[in-house]
């Protein structure tokens, strides 16, 4: 009889999980930071881009003396080709010259696809089985279909960080390496991996 009393329970929830789904992204946005701008570094780095200059000759990439500036915020920069032939933006510095920024008509950032690498790991394996085990626990009343989700979408995050954390081919470029001083080509400040979160939705709705 006990059984019998739970059905409609179990049958409710068996029901909702055709009617929910769990999506995984740049859905924790840290305070101060934009949206749109996160959402574009993710793609960027899961796809890759080519990204040519757009109103200008040159692309201009700072080197460790210019920190975070732009060259709009130095007087006196020139062009110069340095000793290896690159080109770039410098200034003076006393009786010698500083490199500011390197000129590029062209940079390829390439493919990191954290979270297709996630996907890839773990749907037929660690989430196919919670999933299984999560099913159960509803059979037995243990378990909603929203919990189950939100269970999933935990471990969904997790692998992403993870992703994030440890993926680090292909690594950054020398001049990003020597402006960040380590070659870590997702994590860097945390922004992205604190980034990452989950939601439940049902019908495009936040349940």
């Amino acid at each position: 009889m006990e059984d019998f009393n739970n059905m409609p329970f179990i049958i409710r929830e068996l029901n909702r999980l055709n009617q929910m789904q769990v999506v995984c992204g740049v859905l924790n946005i840290p305070t101060g930071k934009d949206e749109d701008y996160l959402e574009m570094i993710a793609m960027v780095n899961e796809n890759g881009a080519d990204i040519v200059p757009k109103r200008t000759k040159y692309l201009t990439i700072p080197t460790p003396n210019a920190g975070k500036h732009k060259a709009s915020d130095f007087d006196g920069l020139f062009f110069y080709i340095t000793k290896s032939g690159k080109k770039s933006l410098a200034m003076k510095d006393g009786d010698s010259i500083k490199v500011m920024f390197l000129l590029s008509t062209h940079v390829k950032i390439p493919k990191r696809p954290f979270f297709r690498s996630s996907f890839d790991n773990k749907v037929n394996t660690d989430w196919a089985d919670a999933i299984n085990g999560d099913v159960d626990k509803i059979m037995a009343c243990q378990m909603t279909a929203k919990e189950l989700y939100q269970h999933l979408g935990r471990l969904m995050v997790n692998e992403v960080q993870a992703q994030i954390s440890t993926m680090t081919n292909p690594g950054n470029a020398d001049i990003t390496k020597a402006n960040k001083g380590k070659d870590d080509p997702l994590k860097d400040t945390g922004t992205l991996y604190r980034s990452i979160g989950y939601e439940v939705i049902s019908n495009a709705k936040k349940l």
